[in-house]
């Protein structure tokens, strides 16, 4: 069994649930990644309180919590609420995503751009700022604080206990 982060209803951190569910198995094609850690994204807790929102990505109630969508439809979604372009990048939507939107991915790296990026990581000249930092068992705790819109850096969720 595998734990993961469900809501029957649309609503609040107050509908976010820890449950035991299966283990995920991949399939043909498919590659399963063990993750020990997540960053919080925005969209997560705005799906899970609107269900408007969550309609529009073809999301609806039981579901399990958390998404990250870098497509085409997220990008014209932030367009159309009025994110400016040059804030937005996308990997999923191609070389020529909408309306300004920058693309980002692999498919214009040089060969030697993840050696590059370790280097500078390992240097200390990348960083991610880290806000908070909670156990899975805190998740509403962990979405109310992102909820606040004052956080500044990522809202990280510990999926293993132990880690920092």
């Amino acid at each position: 069994m595998s734990r993961a982060v469900v809501y029957e209803t649309f609503g609040g951190p107050e509908v976010l649930e820890l449950r035991e569910v299966p283990e995920p198995h991949a399939g043909p094609g498919e590659v399963r990644v063990h993750v020990t850690a997540a960053g919080l994204n925005p969209m997560d807790w705005g799906i899970a309180s609107r269900p408007e929102l969550a309609a529009r990505f073809g999301i609806s109630v039981p579901s399990g919590f958390g998404y990250d969508f870098g497509g085409i439809e997220t990008a014209e979604t932030a367009l159309a609420l009025g994110v400016p372009p040059e804030r937005i990048s996308t990997i999923a939507a191609g070389p020529n995503p909408p309306g300004g939107v920058r693309a980002t991915g692999g498919f214009d790296a040089s060969p030697d751009a993840m050696e590059r990026i370790s280097d500078a990581i390992l240097a200390g000249a990348i960083t991610v700022p880290i806000a908070a930092t909670f156990p899975i068992g805190q998740i509403r705790d962990a979405v109310t604080l992102q909820a606040g819109r004052h956080v500044h850096g990522k809202v990280v969720i510990r999926l293993r206990p132990g880690l920092h």
